[in-house]
């Protein structure tokens, strides 16, 4: 697992906060770090259920929450597919939950 080297409360780091406060009903977890030309969005559950940047976005290009870099979408065909065999299995249909942290530029906000 990677943590992210930003503490938060307690002195753990968020990665460790959300991974003691979900343990094994975890199913996924991506920070969307990765730099350079990686091809994967690295699942940091300890899971291995990994994502696969579609398209070229633009990785590490854009200051994120929390410190991290996060990288630049293009709005036309770049994506994360995160579906797996594996995410497809672990995941309860029944009841889940989705956190999703996103900062939208104010020239791509031309709706209000």
């Amino acid at each position: 697992m990677r943590p992210l080297a930003i503490a938060t409360r307690n002195g753990l780091t968020y990665s460790e906060r959300i991974s003691s406060m979900f343990g094994s009903y975890l199913t996924a977890e991506w920070f969307l770090d990765e730099k350079g030309t990686a091809v994967n969005a690295n699942d940091i559950s300890g899971n291995a259920r990994n994502g696969l940047y579609v398209g070229s976005p633009s990785l590490a290009a854009v200051a994120g929450p929390r410190g991290i870099l996060a990288p630049q979408f293009d709005g036309v065909n770049d994506k994360v597919n995160a579906y797996s065999a594996s995410l497809a299995a672990g995941a309860s249909y029944a009841e889940g939950g989705l956190l999703l942290e996103a900062k939208i530029g104010s020239a791509e906000w031309a709706d209000g």
